[in-house]
């Protein structure tokens, strides 16, 4: 069943096959097969290497020269709440013997939904907002905490 639908969840091969889905998982196991996480890709402008690799050098010399640095930083993500779904790829598996290093791209743009910001400081929220539009670079932090609809 994984050879013909390499997708399929454990719940599936269940039902159709009417064995137990231990007993499925087993024989899957027996013959080597493994589910493999499928990641989401996003794609990186070309600038993205050489400033990921600049704030880690960045980073790594803060940490040496104070081991509790990491406690002083304001933690802030976003994330979009879009009207087209949200990809869960932990409930998505690719069943291979080798790892396929699956990906599926991710496309956001031209839909409406809303975005939540959120920072984080010493493992308490210190602030959220909710936006009716995506969050981009032409806010800065201030605005955030500011400006946002709640």
């Amino acid at each position: 069943m994984v050879v013909v639908n390499p997708s399929i969840s454990s719940r599936q091969i269940e039902a159709e096959s009417g064995l137990s889905r231990r007993r499925a998982l087993s024989v899957l196991k027996k013959h080597k097969f493994r589910p493999y996480t499928i990641r989401k890709q996003q794609q990186l402008l070309p600038t993205d290497p050489e400033r990921r690799l600049d704030f880690c050098n960045w980073y790594l010399q803060q940490i040496e020269q104070d081991q509790l640095f990491f406690k002083n930083i304001i933690w802030t993500d976003e994330s979009y709440v879009s009207s087209a779904g949200i990809f869960n790829r932990h409930n998505k598996h690719y069943w291979s013997e080798d790892n396929p290093h699956q990906t599926v791209d991710v496309q956001n743009q031209g839909r409406f939904g809303f975005s939540v910001w959120c920072a984080l400081y010493n493992n308490r929220i210190l602030a959220y907002q909710l936006y009716d539009d995506n969050l981009n670079g032409q806010r800065n932090f201030m605005d955030t905490i500011g400006k946002g609809t709640s």
